[in-house]
């Protein structure tokens, strides 16, 4: 989940939940304007099996700038 163009976190959710198969837009519950581990949860409309609710156990931090320069740095090596 990107929060700012440079700042994002990855969910780990317990439950259901596939996003492979979702259908339509993936929702995200708060509280008071933060998402919390154990009290809030992801909604996933699937094609397959109506509505999941998942909640979500984990939270991290990701390092979206050394993702892009990884990501830019393979773009410029030379393909074998």
């Amino acid at each position: 989940m990107y929060t700012r163009p440079n700042e994002a976190y990855l969910l780990g959710v317990s439950g259901p939940c596939d996003v492979r198969f979702a259908s339509g837009p993936i929702g995200i519950s708060s509280t008071n304007y933060t998402v919390y581990q154990g009290l809030d949860s992801i909604t996933v409309r699937s094609g397959i099996g109506g509505t999941w609710q998942c909640p979500i156990d984990e939270i991290r931090p990701l390092d979206v700038r050394g993702m892009k320069a990884d990501l830019q740095s393979q773009k410029t090596q030379p393909q074998r």
